[in-house]
This record gives C-alpha cells, sequence and structure tokens, in this order.
C-alpha cells in the first residue's frame, strides 16, 4: 500500500483518542507513523502511514479540487491520490457531512479512487453500497 489510511471520527476527541491509542499499540510518537489532523491542529507529518481526522478535515481536504466535474484527467495532485483507504468511522451517526463525503467519495474516477470502508456495528452494509452504486443520487 503506497497511500495513506485515513480515517474518519465525527468528533475531534475521538480523532485524538484513537490515534494515541493506535500510536501507542504500534509503539511509535503520535505524529510520526499515526497521526491525526483536527480543525485547528495538525498533527501529522511526512512518515504518517495512519492518518485520523475528523469528517470535516476530509471534507475539506476535498474543497482543494473545486469541482470534481472540472477535473478531467484527475490532476495529479487531487485530493484521493494520498489515500489508499478510506475508513468512515461511526457513520451511522449520520451527519451533513459524512453524507456530501459519501456523495463525494462516489464520484472519485475508479482508477485511482481509494478503498471505501465504513467502520460501524450498525450501518446496513446493503443500504450504504446502494447509495453508493446509484449515479443518479
Amino acid at each position: 500500500m503506497d497511500g495513506v489510511i485515513g480515517c474518519t471520527q465525527p468528533r475531534r476527541v475521538a480523532a485524538m483518542s484513537v490515534a494515541k491509542r493506535v500510536s501507542d499499540e504500534v509503539g511509535c510518537e503520535l505524529g510520526s507513523v499515526v497521526g491525526y489532523s483536527i480543525r485547528f491542529e495538525d498533527c501529522t507529518s511526512e512518515q504518517t502511514k495512519i492518518k485520523f481526522m475528523t469528517d470535516g478535515i476530509l471534507l475539506r481536504e476535498t474543497l482543494k479540487d473545486n469541482d470534481l466535474e472540472k477535473v478531467t484527467p484527475p490532476s495529479p495532485s487531487a485530493w484521493w491520490r494520498q489515500y489508499s483507504v478510506i475508513i468512515m468511522d461511526e457513520a451511522h451517526e449520520r451527519s451533513l457531512n459524512t453524507d456530501v463525503l459519501f456523495g463525494i467519495l462516489k464520484k472519485v474516477p475508479p482508477p485511482s479512487s481509494p478503498l471505501l470502508s465504513h467502520g460501524t456495528r450498525s450501518l446496513h452494509a446493503g443500504a450504504t453500497w446502494s447509495l453508493l452504486s446509484h449515479p443518479q443520487l
């Protein structure tokens, strides 16, 4: 896997505490291999391979390309190219940010799109797949 593993969390405290726990278990300093990014605070580096962030941070990263419809062919610096996997944890909590992110991730061109996963116990997988596979949504 070449890119970063991105994991969204619905709240700032969750992103920071999960990142701290994972960095402890991996045995690295927080901000090196494992880091987090929340509003007004970025604890990542060039070495970061697992990045925890609020869903608002990932949504803000998508705005860097202005409009996905205009990115044809996708630019080499497209925001999604840095990720190998994007995990939307706690997506069952359904916020405007997660709903918009599902729609944006659905538009990422397939050859370069990261694997999307949702990490939740109560989200219906069939409903999520249906949302991502219907172009009219």
